[in-house]
C-alpha cells in the first residue's frame, strides 16, 4: 500500500482543468507534496464546479480535459513520484438528461437493465406514484406550465424529448405509438401503403408499440436503438415524413388535454420542485432533488459503477480513495469491505461526521477519516476554557437568544423532518406501520402517532447514523439508540410505548414478537439510519450552525458549538488514542465542506482571550451601526443574532491588504445571503426574503463606506489578526507533524481567510505561491516574520516540514506519540510533543493564548518574553537536536529551554541530529 506523507486537495472545474492542475505539479512537489487529492473526475452535469453531480462512472469528464488531459495529469504525477488520492461519490449520481442510465430507466421501464441501479421506491402506496419516477423540477404546478406551454415534446436523433426549459425527458418507447401513429392514414396515403420508408415506419411503430417484452433483454435493448436510429433515419432522408412527424408534434403541443394524457403514462411524474417536501419516491442526496441515489448494495450495483475505477488503480493509475457521504449508503460496512476484497493494497479514506466522543467503527478496513474529528479537536486547543462563561452571557444580552444550543438543534432537526423531509418520513412510517401491525402489541398505533414517534425519535438522535447490520447491533449502536429513546421520552411521555417497539426493532431484539421476521425488522433499521444523517445534516450544518451564533469558529462540522476549549491533556489522550487505531488518517484543518477557512478560526479563537474587551468593542459597533439599520414591520435588519454574526466574520476573514477590500465587499454580500437562507430564520431557500436580504446587503455596503464604523473596527481587528497569526503557526506546525497524515487543502499554504462554499472555492493564485515559495528559499528568517501579513511565513512552516517529513518518513509515519510537558512560568502557554522511532526524535514545540503574553506587534520570541519556561524530555532523547526552521544545533539534557529554542522563530520543530552542536 502506497501510504502518503502528505495530501494537497485540487478542486478541478471546468476552469481549472487536468493541464492546469499538471502546471502547479511540480510546485506541489517542491514545496513537500506526496500526493495530488483530487476532486471527483468522473463524467458530470454540464458545468459541474465540483464534480459531485456525477452522470457516467465509466468516462472522465471531458470538461476537466477527457481521458487524454487525464493521462497527461497522472503521468506529470509519476514524473515526480507523487500518489493520487480521488474522490468517489457511491452514494448518488445526477438526476438529469446526461445520465444516460437514469434515461434509460424512464425510456424502458423494467426492460432496462438498470431498472434496480437507483434507490427508487416504484410500489410508493400512492397511486400516482407506484410505477412512476417523481420529477420535482417544475417552478409552478403541472398544470400550470402545461397550459403556459413550458413543457413541450420534441423529436430529435435520441428519439422523443419532453422538454421543461434545461430539463428533459425521454417518452417511454411504448408511448411512441400514440405521437408517431397519430393520422397514419394521412401519411399511408402520401407515400402509398407500400412504399418501403413507410413500411420501414410503420414497423417501428408496431415494434415499439408492443410492451410484451422480457425485462431487460439486451437485444430487446439493441432493438430499440435501432428502431429509433431508423426513425432518424427516416426523419432526415424523406421529406413527407419528416413533415407528418413535425405536424404531429405540435399537435401534441398544441393539444393540452392530448398532451398531459400521454404525460401521465410516462415513467417520469412531473410535478412542483416543492412536492419533493411532502412525498417523495427515491432517496435523494439529502434534499436536493436532483441527486438521485444509487442501490450501491446491491452487488451488480456495486460492480458496474466501480468498474472503470477499479480498472484506473489495477493500472496504478489512483493510488487511494476517499469515499464521499459514507453515511448515505446501506450498508457502509459491507460497502467497503467490498472496496477492500477488491483493491486490497489501495490506501482508503471515508468522509465520515463523528460527532463528539463517537468512534468510528473498528471493523472497517479503512485508513481512517478526512479528518473533520482532528480539525474540531486541534481547533479546541486554541480557545480558552472558562471564556463560555462571558461568551454566553454577551450573547444572551445583545442577540436576545435564550435557548440552548441543544434545544435549538433539537427544534431545527424536528423542522427539517416536518418541513423539508415530510415524504421521505412517511415512506418510513409506512414501513413502520406494517412492522407495527404483525407485533400483535401495536397495531392499533395510528398512521399519524407513528409518524411523531420517527419524527421525535431523529430530532434526538445524538449522531448522525448507526451501523446496525445483518452482523447484528453494537455495543456503541445500542447505546446510540437508546440515548434517542431516553431523549425522545423525556420530551414526549405519550410516546413511551412506541418508543420502546422501536428500541426493540433497531436494536434487531425482535424475538418477542413472533410474526415480525428479522428480516423486516433490518430492513426498517437500514433504511431509519439512511434517514437520520441526512436529518442531522441539514438540522446541524446547514441550519443550527448559522443560528447559534454564540461563538462561530465552534461552529464547524464534527464540531461541539456548546463546547469551548480543550485542555493540552485532553489533546495528549485524543492524538495517542486515535494514533494506536487510526495511525493513518488524514489530518485536515480546511476542507471544501469546512464552514470557514482555517485561519479565520485561528483569529476568532483569540477572542476567547479577550471576552471582555470582544463585548466591549462588539457593543459600541452595534450603537455606532444603529443608525445604518432598515426596518421591516418594525424590526431592524439585520436582527441582533445575524448582526452578532456578521461581525464575528468581519474578524475572522478580513483581508490583510487594503487592495483586497472591495472584492472583499462583495465576498461578503454574497455570503450573508448564502447565510440567511441557511438558518431558515429571516429568509430560507425555500422562501427568500428579498427584501431582508437587500436589507442585510445595504447594512455591509453602509458600514463599510469610510465612516465611525470602520475607525473602530479596523484596529481591533488587525490586534486579532495579528494573534491570529501565531496560532494559525502553531496549528498548522501540530497538523503537519501529528500521527496521520496532513492534508493541505488548495491555497491553504498561505493564510486561508475563505469562508463556506463556493467562497472556498475561487480560483487559487498559484502563480504567486509559486514566486513566494521561491523567495522563502533564498529569503531570511527576520524578512518572513516582518512581514508575516503575505502569508510566505506560513507556506515556509509548511513547506520546511513536508520536505522534513519526506527526509524522516520513520519518524512521522512509524513513530510513536509522547507528550511532553511544559513547566516555568509560562508553561502553560505551551504545546510540546515528541515524535519517536527507535532512537530518532522529532520535537515538536508551539504557543498558545499569546494576548497575555506578548504586547500587539511583539514577536513571541526569546527570553524577555519565555522567561524560565522548559520543556521535559526523556533521557532516550539523542543530546544533539537540529531546529528545522532556523538551522540552529540545540543540545538536549532533560530539559528544553523554551527561549532557547523560540529565541528566531516562534514555533519549531526539533530533529535529532549526528552533527556536534
Amino acid at each position: 500500500m502506497r501510504v502518503p506523507t502528505s495530501t494537497y486537495r485540487l478542486q478541478l472545474t471546468p476552469s481549472f482543468t487536468f493541464q492546469s492542475a499538471k502546471e502547479v505539479i511540480p510546485y506541489l512537489y517542491e514545496f513537500g507534496i506526496s500526493d495530488i487529492y483530487v476532486s471527483p473526475v468522473f463524467r458530470a452535469r454540464k458545468g459541474s464546479q465540483h464534480g459531485y453531480d456525477v452522470t457516467d462512472t465509466d468516462k472522465i469528464n471531458p470538461e476537466l480535459g477527457g481521458e487524454l488531459g487525464f493521462e497527461e495529469l497522472i503521468s506529470e504525477t509519476q514524473r515526480f513520484g507523487m500518489g493520487w488520492l480521488q474522490d468517489i461519490v457511491s452514494n448518488h449520481m445526477a438526476y438529469d438528461y446526461e445520465n444516460s442510465k437514469l434515461m434509460d430507466v424512464l425510456e424502458n421501464g423494467d426492460h432496462s437493465p438498470y431498472f434496480d441501479f437507483f434507490d427508487i421506491l416504484w410500489d410508493h402506496p400512492a397511486m400516482e406514484l407506484r410505477g412512476r419516477l417523481l420529477a420535482p423540477f417544475l417552478g409552478k404546478d403541472f398544470e400550470d406550465c402545461l397550459e403556459r406551454g413550458e413543457i413541450t415534446l420534441e423529436f430529435g436523433e435520441d428519439g422523443f424529448t419532453v422538454y421543461y426549459y434545461e430539463q428533459r425527458f425521454p417518452l417511454a418507447v411504448c408511448t411512441y405509438e400514440d405521437v408517431l401513429g397519430r393520422s397514419l392514414h394521412e401519411l399511408q396515403s402520401d407515400l402509398g401503403e407500400c412504399h418501403p420508408d413507410f413500411l420501414r415506419y410503420k414497423e417501428c411503430i408496431d415494434w415499439m408499440e408492443n410492451d410484451k417484452r422480457m425485462s431487460g433483454d439486451l437485444a430487446i435493448l439493441e432493438k430499440v436503438a435501432y428502431f429509433k436510429k431508423t426513425l432518424w433515419q427516416l426523419y432526415i432522408s424523406c421529406g413527407q415524413i419528416r413533415s407528418f412527424i413535425e405536424r404531429n408534434v405540435h399537435e401534441v403541443n398544441s393539444n393540452k388535454v392530448f398532451f398531459g394524457s400521454l404525460l401521465c403514462r410516462q415513467k417520469f411524474l412531473l410535478s412542483h420542485w416543492k412536492e419533493a417536501m411532502k412525498r417523495i419516491n427515491y432517496r435523494r442526496f439529502f434534499d436536493i432533488n436532483g441527486l438521485i441515489s444509487l442501490n450501491t448494495q446491491d452487488i451488480s450495483v456495486f460492480e458496474r459503477m466501480h468498474a472503470f475505477l477499479f480498472d484506473l488503480i489495477k493500472r496504478k493509475k489512483v493510488t487511494g480513495l476517499r469515499v464521499d457521504h459514507i453515511d448515505g449508503l446501506y450498508n457502509p460496512g459491507e460497502y467497503l469491505r467490498r472496496v477492500r476484497e477488491e483493491e486490497p493494497d489501495v490506501y482508503l479514506v471515508v468522509e465520515k461526521i463523528l460527532a463528539p466522543g463517537e468512534n468510528l467503527p473498528v471493523d472497517w478496513p479503512v485508513q481512517g477519516t478526512t479528518g473533520y474529528d482532528f480539525l474540531n479537536c486541534l481547533n479546541g486547543l486554541f480557545c480558552k476554557r472558562g471564556s463560555e462563561v462571558n461568551l454566553n452571557k454577551t450573547y444572551k444580552e445583545l442577540c436576545e437568544v435564550h435557548s440552548s444550543y441543544l434545544e435549538i438543534l433539537y427544534k431545527n432537526k424536528k423542522m427539517i423532518a416536518e418541513q423539508y423531509f415530510a415524504g421521505d418520513v412517511e415512506n418510513l412510517v409506512h414501513l413502520a406501520e406494517r412492522l407495527c401491525k404483525r407485533s400483535h402489541v401495536y397495531e392499533k398505533v395510528s398512521f399519524i402517532e407513528l409518524k411523531k414517534v420517527l419524527i421525535e425519535l431523529v430530532a434526538c438522535f445524538p449522531v448522525y447514523r448507526t451501523y446496525i447490520s445483518p452482523e447484528g447491533c453494537s455495543e456503541q449502536d445500542a447505546r446510540v439508540i437508546q440515548r434517542a429513546i431516553e431523549g425522545a421520552i423525556k420530551r414526549n411521555k405519550k410516546l413511551n410505548e412506541p418508543l420502546h417497539f422501536f428500541r426493540d426493532i433497531l436494536t434487531l431484539n425482535c424475538k418477542k414478537y413472533k410474526d415480525i421476521h428479522e428480516r423486516e425488522a433490518l430492513h426498517f433499521t437500514m433504511r431509519f439510519q439512511q434517514f437520520t444523517g441526512p436529518v442531522m445534516a441539514k438540522g446541524l450544518e446547514d441550519t443550527t450552525l448559522y443560528v447559534y451564533n454564540r461563538f462561530i469558529s465552534s461552529n464547524e462540522v464534527g464540531g461541539d458549538p456548546d463546547k469551548t476549549g480543550v485542555s493540552v491533556d485532553e489533546f495528549h489522550n485524543y492524538i495517542e488514542t486515535r494514533s494506536r487505531i487510526w495511525p493513518r488518517t488524514l489530518n485536515a484543518t480546511s476542507t471544501h465542506d469546512t464552514k470557514r477557512g482555517e485561519d479565520v478560526r485561528t483569529r476568532l479563537n483569540v477572542l476567547t482571550e479577550l471576552t471582555s474587551e470582544w463585548e466591549k468593542q462588539v457593543k459600541k459597533w452595534m450603537r455606532t451601526n444603529e443608525s445604518k439599520k432598515d426596518e421591516i414591520t418594525g424590526k431592524p435588519v439585520p436582527d441582533g443574532n445575524d448582526e452578532y454574526f456578521l461581525y464575528q466574520t468581519l474578524i475572522g476573514a478580513f483581508p490583510f491588504l487594503d487592495c483586497e477590500h472591495g472584492r472583499f465587499v462583495e465576498r461578503m454580500k454574497s455570503y450573508v445571503v448564502k447565510m440567511l437562507r441557511e438558518s431558515k430564520r429571516n429568509s430560507s431557500w425555500i422562501e427568500p426574503c428579498v427584501e431582508y436580504e437587500k436589507g442585510c446587503i445595504e447594512f455591509i455596503e453602509r458600514i463599510f463606506s469610510e465612516n465611525q464604523f470602520m475607525k473602530e473596527f479596523v484596529p481591533f481587528q488587525k490586534k486579532i489578526a495579528y494573534y491570529g497569526i501565531w496560532n494559525s503557526l502553531s496549528q498548522t506546525l501540530i497538523k503537519l507533524t501529528a500521527p496521520g497524515i496532513p492534508d493541505i487543502y488548495q491555497g491553504s499554504e498561505l493564510w486561508d481567510l475563505n469562508l463556506v462554499d463556493p467562497d472556498n472555492r475561487l480560483p487559487v493564485d498559484f502563480n504567486k505561491r509559486m514566486i513566494y515559495l521561491k523567495e522563502i528559499k533564498e529569503g531570511i528568517l527576520n524578512d518572513l516574520i516582518e512581514q508575516r501579513e503575505d502569508g510566505r511565513i506560513k507556506l515556509y512552516v509548511v513547506s520546511r516540514v513536508l520536505t522534513t517529513r519526506k527526509k524522516h518518513k520513520e519518524i512521522f509515519q512509524e513513530g510513536c506519540y509522547v507528550p511532553l510537558k511544559a513547566g516555568g512560568e509560562f508553561g502553560n502557554h505551551v504545546i510540546a510533543y515528541g515524535r519517536q522511532h527507535e532512537s530518532t526524535w522529532g520535537i515538536v514545540i508551539v504557543p498558545r493564548f499569546l494576548t497575555s503574553l506578548v504586547r500587539y506587534e511583539e514577536v513571541p520570541t526569546g527570553e524577555n518574553i519565555w522567561k524560565d519556561t522548559y520543556v521535559e524530555i526523556p533521557q532516550s532523547v539523542l543530546p544533539r537536536l537540529r531546529d528545522v526552521f532556523t538551522n540552529q544545533s540545540i543540545e538536549a539534557e532533560k530539559e528544553l529551554i523554551i527561549h532557547e529554542v523560540l529565541n528566531k522563530f516562534p514555533v519549531s520543530l526539533l530533529v535529532s541530529s549526528e552533527e556536534p552542536c
